[in-house]
């Protein structure tokens, strides 16, 4: 897996699973008989990166009494994992994953966050669970013009997060219905 994140991260989709194999020192047969396609080994990468970053995110932030704040500390370490794996996300978006439910339990979290900041009053309370996957590919999708270790991102997440405020809004049209997959993403 360690193998598979390195090399995603550096090559994007034109890794091949034998180069993958090669750096993990496994045989190909051995990769293939646990991961059938690189789709199967891609996911498995942010599933374990999800895991590993965004779930204790989401714990903390249960503890924090501020949904701004609880909001922020679940965006922040989700936006630093993934502004150096540009091509990681470019690669997962070209094997059709970038949708709704590979980040399901992180995406359920960010949610309850914000339903949480609408009954306490802090943030707009037109806001909808359709906003939710959509406010993340507007922090994403910027991070291909950072360099990698840039903090560029977090202008953006405080911009963001700041609209999020309950703070004299202006209206929003209704939202629309998410679709189950985002088009494509090219991070280089």
């Amino acid at each position: 897996m360690n193998a598979a994140e390195k090399l995603f991260t550096e090559q994007g989709i034109d890794v091949q699973l034998e180069e993958i194999a090669a750096e993990a020192g496994v045989g190909t047969t051995t990769l293939f008989r646990r991961f059938a396609n690189k789709a199967a080994l891609i996911k498995a990468v942010l599933d374990r990166q999800t895991d590993g970053v965004m779930a204790p995110a989401l714990q903390r932030a249960e503890q924090e009494p501020d949904a701004r704040r609880a909001l922020l500390m679940v965006l922040e370490p989700a936006l630093a994992t993934n502004s150096d794996k540009k091509l990681l996300l470019a690669a997962a978006a070209s094997v059709g994953l970038m949708n709704m439910e590979l980040p399901k339990a992180f995406i359920d979290g960010l949610d309850a966050i914000i339903r949480r900041g609408k009954a306490d009053g802090v943030f707009r309370a037109d806001l909808t669970e359709e906003d939710t996957p959509r406010l993340m590919m507007m922090l994403t999708g910027p991070l291909a013009s950072f360099d990698p270790g840039s903090e560029g991102w977090r202008r953006y997440l405080l911009i963001l997060v700041d609209g999020l405020t309950s703070a004299t809004p202006t209206a929003l049209p209704a939202a629309l219905p998410v679709p189950k997959v985002y088009p494509p993403f090219d991070g280089r």
